[in-house]
């Protein structure tokens, strides 16, 4: 062990070197001044603030769905399916516009695994070709017959387009029950709220 200041070899224990009267463990600088050699500490890992439940409660997720009912109007125009956070259970309610609004309650405690995968629905690709194809028969019917078979042209062809590709939200549960929802294709400007919403109920279900 050495002097800071002056080199001098010290003994073990001292306080001051014996040379030059500097403190031990005092770095002596040019102006005479003494200056505390800085403590070396070791590192604390900082972690991240755990996510808070409490902030999920309430919130809610919209995607559009895919129904098929009595309702043609169903069919073309679709609806809303909301996923509601609450404080034991997720509410899911379908909502469409021609029959009453559905709501299920599923508890966190009871939800195994759940995942959105990609669907193509062959049976609303084969309502919306009958559409097409009765359409195209009424265009030669000539008259009131031909306006009718434009329109129903159009809706089968908007009918194709809007449902043949879609998305299905499963959820596996630990009493071995399987719940689907059909959904609509979700778009690129609600990927990030699909991703928001998965994380929200990984948390939840924890």
């Amino acid at each position: 062990m050495f002097c800071k200041n002056c080199g001098n070899e010290l003994k073990e224990g001292v306080k001051f070197c014996s040379k030059c009267g500097t403190p031990v463990g005092v770095i002596q600088t040019s102006e005479n001044q003494e200056v505390p050699q800085a403590a070396v500490l070791p590192e604390t890992a900082v972690s991240p603030a755990a996510p808070d439940k409490n902030a999920i409660i309430g919130k809610s997720y919209i995607f559009n769905n895919v129904k098929v009912s009595r309702y043609l109007f169903d069919y073309f125009l679709g609806g809303e399916v909301s996923f509601e956070f609450q404080d034991s259970m997720l509410f899911v309610t379908e909502q469409t516009g021609g029959i009453k609004d559905r709501t299920t309650s599923l508890p966190y405690t009871d939800i195994k695994s759940f995942h959105f995968e990609d669907k193509v629905y062959i049976s609303h690709t084969i309502m919306g070709i009958t559409f097409a194809l009765f359409g195209l028969l009424m265009l030669f019917g000539g008259g009131f017959a031909t306006v009718m078979g434009i329109l129903f042209l159009v809706l089968g062809i908007l009918g194709i387009v809007r449902n043949i590709l879609g998305s299905i939200f499963v959820v596996n549960t630990n009493s071995g029950k399987t719940f689907k929802i059909r959904l609509k294709r979700i778009k690129k400007e609600k990927l990030k709220e699909q991703n928001d919403f998965c994380r929200d109920l990984n948390l939840m279900i924890r």
